[in-house]
């Protein structure tokens, strides 16, 4: 199956790049090669007016590696459900093929080591080949979506609510599955994203590649720790965890 990306990018200020959203670019880059579909980026600024290419490629090198290149305002309330219906529609008519969704995460936070984790834990157990082989391998299968941090039980935050969510919102989707549901309808707002596939999508056709079960606590360095072993990811990938999170 070709693999396409949709990626929303959040930039407060293109000349003092915080270090949270720099570990998340490298991150990405890292697993750029895996892309061989199609590859759309979108770039919201509070400033949109602003925007130029050419600047904002040679402090950000990793804009040059997408065919499409979307420029929005930045909406504070709405955040990446802004953009999320236009990017899917980009990909729609593209046979045969997976997206992979990311966003800037913690782009205006400090990086402790919980959000490192997280970050490297978004690309890694998405974006390792295998399991990228397992993803297809389940939608060769007829699941309609893959991602980790699943919480399969009702939520409702600030008036969103879902059966499922993945926990961070990074996902695969299945392109022939998923634009069979009634994908274009969106209430936009804080934590629509989280919860748009939950809304449509059953829980049973939804996959899971990392920590698949309802853990009671928050995300903090006790989820890591309990999670990021030896024991459970084997050696190979532990090491290679590792490297990537002292980059």
């Amino acid at each position: 199956m070709k693999k396409n990306i949709l990626f929303h990018c959040y930039i407060k200020n293109i000349n003092e790049l915080n270090e949270s959203l720099c570990f998340g670019l490298k991150c990405l880059q890292n697993y750029m090669s895996v892309f061989d579909g199609k590859k759309v980026i979108t770039i919201t600024l509070d400033q949109p007016e602003l925007f130029d290419h050419q600047k904002f490629s040679e402090k950000i090198e990793l804009i040059n590696l997408f065919d499409e290149v979307i420029v929005m305002k930045n909406n504070s309330h709405n955040r990446e459900s802004e953009s999320l219906i236009e990017m899917l529609e980009s990909v729609k008519s593209i046979k045969n093929s997976m997206t992979f969704y990311a966003h800037t995460k913690g782009s205006t936070w400090s990086l402790d080591s919980c959000l490192k984790n997280w970050i490297l834990s978004m690309y890694f157990f998405n974006l390792e080949q295998s399991r990228i082989d397992k993803v297809e391998e389940n939608f060769i299968s007829g699941y309609t979506t893959s991602g980790i941090l699943k919480k399969d039980c009702r939520w409702n935050i600030n008036g969103l609510s879902g059966e499922w969510h993945y926990s961070g919102a990074f996902f695969w989707i299945n392109n022939e599955e998923l634009f069979k549901y009634n994908w274009q309808t969106l209430v936009k707002g804080r934590m629509s994203l989280e919860a748009y596939l939950g809304q449509r999508i059953p829980t049973e056709k939804a996959a899971c590649n990392f920590v698949c079960r309802n853990y009671n606590f928050l995300i903090d360095d006790l989820l890591w720790e309990s999670e990021i072993r030896t024991p459970l990811i084997g050696n190979e990938e532990f090491k290679k965890y590792k490297e990537i999170f002292d980059l």
